[in-house]
């Protein structure tokens, strides 16, 4: 388990570096993380490397930024099978293998971060540049309190600005 806490956070940590700040619009949330709305104004998706053979990936980090300042963020790593209708469809939170479509998330609020676990988070296509991405049974784990399970429910529809 706990080297795929630090792949996790490895892999949160890429992502959150590689993408730029390109600006997404058209967004919906009616995401709650341990009481807090998530209220994102701009987000970036783009390929992501598989971390086991025969796998590929997409990252997407989601945001709120004021005032040039980070202050929410929702990041989630889908992985799936090369060749298969990624990245779309339903993602089990890990730990699997190269033929199973499997995720990762992390929300942040401030100096609060999150691991999200749970069942699933179905992700959907609905537009150009736009996804649905639906939590089933989420949880969140706090990473300042020892990884104390908070309160996680609802969906976040986004328009993203691709970026290689």
């Amino acid at each position: 388990m706990k080297k795929f806490i630090i792949l996790f956070i490895a892999t949160t940590l890429a992502i959150s570096c590689s993408s730029d700040e390109g600006n997404g619009s058209n967004f919906t949330s009616d995401l709650v993380v341990d009481g807090i709305e998530f209220r994102p104004n701009t987000g970036t998706y783009g390929d992501a490397n598989g971390q086991l053979a025969g796998q590929t990936g997409t990252f997407f980090a989601i945001q709120r930024i004021e005032n040039d300042q980070l202050q929410q963020a929702l990041y989630i790593n889908v992985l799936y099978p090369v060749g298969s209708d990624g990245p779309e469809g339903v993602f089990d939170f890990g730990p699997g293998t190269a033929d199973e479509f499997l995720a990762n998330a992390s929300f942040s609020n401030g100096s609060t971060g999150y691991s999200v676990v749970g069942t699933s988070v179905t992700v959907t296509r609905v537009g150009q540049h736009e996804f649905l991405f639906e939590f089933n049974d989420p949880v969140a784990l706090d990473f300042a309190e020892g990884f104390a399970e908070k309160p996680m429910s609802g969906s976040v529809r986004a328009k993203l600005t691709f970026t290689e």
